[in-house]
């Protein structure tokens, strides 16, 4: 069939309604992107702000670390958290609160060695976060810590350093059950977390 300059107009018509309503649907999505990402920004200052409420009350070392587990984790949704601290003689790093754990898996690992080599000692070393999406992503990097950390039921775990000005005195983990990605935001917010 041969095309007529009316179906030529016809077609081209088409095509800048198509390709309106393409534009408008991708517009429409990024508007709705945007719109979750400032909900969820509105929500994480909040939960912060909950978190910072909470240290204002924290008046010892011990009772921080138990406000970072208990509230921390409840701010990004993990099943489980611990912080250890570094000890006075500067050679170990000694568990100061621990939550979502079992007290075997807490007394097992009271005190880790600085020159460990599992996530969290060389966190700390490093003074760098370190996130671990699966168990298999941990089981990769320690076997032995993800063979212990298997027993607590949590997939993912994330390791933040806790530092005061350029000194690093402790490590915050925050695990979760199921695997998980840690986005750019994820990680901007336990840090955020780990600075209170």
């Amino acid at each position: 069939r041969r095309f007529t300059p009316v179906d030529l107009e016809f077609a081209e018509d088409l095509a800048r309604r198509t390709a309106l309503a393409i534009d408008s649907a991708a517009l429409h999505r990024s508007e709705q992107e945007a719109r979750r990402k400032a909900e969820r920004a509105v929500d994480r200052i909040g939960r912060l702000q909950a978190v910072t409420a909470a240290l204002s009350g924290a008046v010892t070392a011990i009772a921080v670390a138990e406000v970072l587990v208990h509230q921390g984790s409840a701010a990004v949704g993990a099943d489980g958290g611990f912080v250890r601290l570094l000890t006075p003689d500067g050679r170990k790093l000694e568990l100061a609160a621990a939550a979502g754990y079992s007290s075997h898996f807490a007394c097992s690992y009271k005190e880790l060695p600085l020159m460990s080599r599992f996530p969290g000692a060389r966190v700390f070393r490093t003074g760098e976060e370190s996130y671990f999406e699966s168990a298999a992503a941990l089981r990769g990097a320690s076997p032995k810590f993800a063979r212990e950390h298997a027993t607590t039921g949590h997939e993912a775990i994330a390791f933040v350093p806790l530092r005061v000005h350029d000194r690093t005195i402790g490590l915050m983990a925050l695990s979760f059950a199921k695997p998980r990605t840690f986005d750019d935001d994820d990680r901007d917010f336990l840090t955020a977390l780990a600075g209170l």
